[in-house]
């Protein structure tokens, strides 16, 4: 069983975890003393350990070993135009789970879907924790990054920062998925921005503006998708590509 720890000190034989990770380990997962545990800090460090006593607000142990893993590679940062809540926590939750490394909603002309000023700090919290909750599930060492809400003109001057972007479109000038990813990573691209319409699509201004500023449309096949499905596929199409071959590397190694 995995535990998230967030701190950046890892030294000692022995920790006291804080109260959050506490209540992790000893209400829900109900860990005894002795019982193997794995804590690790979002940032690569993770440490295999052994429960000593297990208090509700105060779990100490025992670290047997430590590591660190390098940030992965490709650098995906998932661009979700806002969509209904329970959908939304659905496509950060199976995104994180597929290997993205930030998400960055963002609000667009078609939203359905408000981050109203008073609710964004609860609906944030709650996304962290959706996070958080997947890299446990998925033994993941690096958390990815929840953005805060972004506008159509900020993702638009990022581009430049990425060696790929691309926007899920049922426009005639996109091009096939699968085509566009292996030539990104032929081309050893590493950070990659994948934009991802509301339930109503971009409009056809954000198209062009996004055309306009590097994005590459590409279509998802012959289905029209709903937005929380595109932006599983398209995180499940890059995850395989770069998995893909890097089993074929580690075959042949």
């Amino acid at each position: 069983m995995r535990c998230f720890v967030d701190t950046e000190e890892w030294e000692g034989d022995t920790w006291t975890l804080d109260r959050e990770a506490s209540h992790h380990l000893a209400r829900v997962l109900r860990v005894t003393p002795g019982t193997p545990v794995t804590l690790f800090n979002g940032r690569g460090k993770t440490a295999l350990a052994e429960v000593i006593t297990a208090h509700k607000s105060a779990v100490e142990v025992r670290i047997l070993e430590q590591h660190s893993s390098p940030e992965p590679c490709p650098h995906i940062t998932l661009a979700q135009a806002l969509i209904r809540g329970p959908k939304m926590d659905l496509v950060i939750q199976k995104s994180v789970e597929l290997g993205v490394r930030a998400v960055w909603p963002v609000a667009v002309a078609r939203c359905v879907a408000r981050v109203e000023q008073a609710q964004e700090r609860d609906r944030a919290a709650r996304w962290t924790k959706i996070v958080h909750g997947a890299a446990e599930q998925c033994g993941l060492d690096w958390i990815p990054e929840v953005k805060p809400v972004g506008q159509w003109r900020q993702v638009m001057k990022a581009v430049p920062e990425f060696d790929l972007a691309i926007a899920g479109a049922l426009t005639e000038r996109a091009q096939p998925l699968p085509d566009v990813l292996t030539q990104a990573r032929q081309c050893g691209a590493k950070r990659i921005l994948a934009l991802i319409g509301p339930e109503g699509d971009f409009t056809e201004d954000e198209y062009q503006e996004a055309e306009d500023a590097g994005v590459q449309p590409v279509h998802l096949g012959p289905r029209v998708l709903r937005a929380e499905t595109a932006a599983i596929y398209i995180c499940s199409a890059m995850q395989y590509e770069w998995q893909r071959v890097k089993d074929i590397q580690e075959s042949k190694s």
